[in-house]
């Protein structure tokens, strides 16, 4: 069986390298089981809502370049983070 931890609002957080379909069909509780299926469900949608974007030639550039620049940051305010409490 795989943990779940309730968030801060009720959230219900499962194992990144869980073996999802085990784990719905093992959920002891219905928490679990609603959380894997509102996740596939969004995964899903976004998947399809996104897939046009993803699969354009002419996008891959700009999609490229807005991923690093969100590396970018990502990696600012992890430095910011880190080095606040040197200073």
């Amino acid at each position: 069986m795989v943990q779940t931890a309730q968030g801060p609002v009720g959230q219900c957080n499962v194992d990144p390298a869980a073996d999802l379909a085990f784990v719905y069909e093992n959920a002891c509780e219905q928490i679990d089981a609603d959380y894997l299926q509102n996740l596939a469900l969004f995964t899903t949608t976004f998947v399809k809502n996104h897939m046009a974007i993803c699969e354009d030639p002419s996008m891959h550039q700009a999609l490229l370049h807005q991923v690093r620049m969100r590396l970018l940051l990502l990696l600012l305010l992890y430095l910011l983070l880190v080095l606040t409490p040197l200073l």
